[in-house]
C-alpha cells in the first residue's frame, strides 16, 4: 500500500475527503469487513466513490459497481440487472443470475480481488440485500462496500441491514462525526502508508 502512488490528492482538495477516500481504500483492501460509508450529500458521494473506482481498478481488482439510478428503491431485478451489465456478454454462459454470481465470485488471472461497490445503499429492497447477504459468503474474494445515507449504519437501518452491522465491518464518514454513534471499527492510512486500525 505504501508504495503505490495515488493519484487522488490531486482530484479531492480538502484533506476530510482525502482522509475518507484513505480510510475506503484500506478498508476495502487490508481486510475481510463489510465497509459502510456513510454521507448524507449525495455529489460529495459520488465525487469520492468516482476517485476510489479509479484507485481500484488499478489494484487487480475487479470493481462492480452499481447505484440507485435516481430511484427510490432498487429491487433484486435492478440490482442483478445493474450486476450483469458488466460481464463480457461473449464469456460464459448461463441466464443473469448465474452470470451475477460467476462475476461476483470468480477471480480471474487479471483481477485477485472483487468488490461489490453499492453506492445509494438506502435504497436497497430486503430481497436485494438478502441477495447480497448469500453471495458475499461464497467467496473470501469479495469485498463488500455500502454507501449511503447515515441510516445505514444506525439502529434505524432495515433488518437486513442490521445482518451486516453483527459482522465484522469498517464505519466510516467524511468527518466520522456521523457514525460515531455506531463506530465499531475504524480503519486509516498514516502518514508511512501504514494501516492504523483504532476500536470504538
Amino acid at each position: 500500500m505504501g508504495k503505490h502512488r495515488s493519484a487522488f490528492g490531486t482530484r479531492l482538495a480538502a484533506d476530510p475527503y482525502r482522509s475518507a477516500l484513505a480510510r475506503l481504500l484500506a478498508a476495502i483492501l487490508a481486510s475481510d469487513d463489510f465497509v459502510f460509508f456513510a454521507e448524507p450529500a449525495s455529489e460529495l458521494r459520488k465525487t469520492i466513490l468516482d476517485a476510489l473506482a479509479a484507485e481500484l481498478v488499478q489494484l487487480r481488482c475487479r470493481l462492480v459497481r452499481v447505484c440507485s439510478g435516481g430511484r427510490a428503491s432498487v429491487g433484486l431485478p435492478d440490482l442483478l440487472s445493474q450486476i450483469v451489465a458488466h460481464s463480457d456478454p461473449a464469456g460464459g454462459t448461463g441466464d443473469a443470475l448465474e452470470r451475477c454470481h460467476r462475476l461476483l465470485t470468480e477471480a480471474s488471472e487479471t483481477c485477485d480481488q472483487i468488490v461489490l461497490l453499492i453506492d445509494d445503499a438506502h435504497a436497497l429492497q430486503p430481497n436485494a440485500l438478502r441477495y447480497v447477504q448469500l453471495t458475499s459468503r461464497s467467496s473470501q474474494r469479495l469485498r463488500v462496500a455500502f454507501a449511503g445515507e447515515p441510516r445505514i449504519v444506525t439502529e434505524e437501518a432495515d433488518p437486513e441491514f442490521r445482518y451486516f452491522h453483527t459482522k465484522p465491518s469498517t464505519f466510516i464518514s467524511v468527518s466520522d462525526q456521523a457514525c460515531d454513534s455506531s463506530l465499531h471499527e475504524q480503519v486509516s492510512v498514516g502518514n508511512a502508508g501504514a494501516v492504523e486500525v483504532s476500536s470504538s
